[in-house]
């Protein structure tokens, strides 16, 4: 990632994620060494002063210490004195009673962080110290993790920070999509995970399968992703295929309403060149035409099609 680029909220939370896994080549991975487990991503919660949605909530037992990140992508414009001073007021025993927290509230303690971009954390650093909110601040860059502002409520994840080293000029791919990803963006992984499910001899597709295949490279980690996100990716999903099967991929994409799944025809793990060439040259036709219809005006930069390595 060059200097001139800013990661999305999506590529923070794949950053965070990877400070969880437990095998993690290229950054340390300090949470998992620390006990930390990932308790919910994107989720919404109904307090009585107003909802809350964390970007990635982690939760350690041993410790009783539950830490929840709020991700601030790109230039960081989207700082809203509302959503924070709510988040700094929170009622964090309502919370722990109303998340997948399985705790004794009386001992566990909370901490809401803020994460950015590395070099816009002193302009956020600014705009929360001039508002008197304490949130520490993660700034996250191509070489390291910094922390500003406040310190880190478990200072054994605080001491690590000091010494991270990363290396993620290449944002990690954990999550695929969040409530910002375009038809393009969704329909890039799709064809290729569908082809690749084809040629496994895998042809009657549910939605379910269809989503667990795209949506993250861990098994499962869909699941404890917030409900709205997932149905705004669900409603994407099902988009593409709807403009698939009626246009390009007709020949290849058909919904069938007696078994609610979606079948995929000739290709299959003998299926020849010439037929898997005509696939993807009809996929890349769609992804052309999904490129360019208009988006919602948001910040991104270009993802690469995985087609290109097929």
């Amino acid at each position: 990632m060059s200097s001139s680029k800013l990661y999305s909220e999506l590529d923070l939370l794949n950053i965070l994620i990877s400070l969880c896994m437990q095998e993690n080549n290229a950054t340390n991975n300090i949470f998992f060494q620390e006990g930390y487990s990932i308790s919910a991503i994107e989720q919404s919660i109904k307090l009585t002063k107003g909802d809350v949605k964390f970007d990635l909530l982690l939760w350690n037992k041993e410790k009783c210490i539950c830490l929840a990140f709020e991700l601030k992508g790109l230039n960081a414009s989207n700082l809203s004195n509302d959503q924070l001073e709510r988040y700094w007021k929170i009622n964090w025993d309502e919370f722990l009673k109303l998340s997948n927290i399985d705790n004794d509230q009386n001992l566990t303690k909370c901490q809401a962080l803020i994460g950015v971009n590395l070099k816009k954390a002193p302009s956020v650093q600014e705009f929360i110290s001039k508002n008197k909110y304490g949130f520490p601040i993660l700034g996250v860059g191509v070489k390291a993790i910094e922390v500003f502002h406040n310190e880190v409520i478990d200072e054994q994840i605080a001491e690590k920070l000091k010494d991270t080293n990363v290396n993620i000029d290449v944002p990690f791919k954990y999550i695929y999509y969040d409530k910002d990803s375009t038809l393009y963006d969704i329909a890039s992984r799709l064809f290729v995970r569908i082809y690749a499910l084809g040629k496994q001899d895998i042809n009657n597709l549910n939605l379910d399968k269809i989503i667990q295949e795209c949506y993250c490279s861990i098994p499962n980690l869909h699941k404890i992703i917030g409900a709205d996100v997932k149905k705004s990716v669900l409603t994407k999903v099902k988009k593409i295929l709807r403009l698939a099967s009626n246009e390009e991929l007709k020949d290849y994409l058909s919904w069938l309403p007696e078994k609610k799944v979606w079948q995929l025809s000739k290709i299959k793990s003998g299926s020849h060149y010439s037929t898997d060439k005509a696939y993807r040259d009809l996929s890349l036709k769609l992804l052309e035409r999904l490129k360019k219809e208009p988006a919602e005006k948001k910040e991104s930069y270009q993802q690469v099609t995985i087609f290109d390595i097929i």
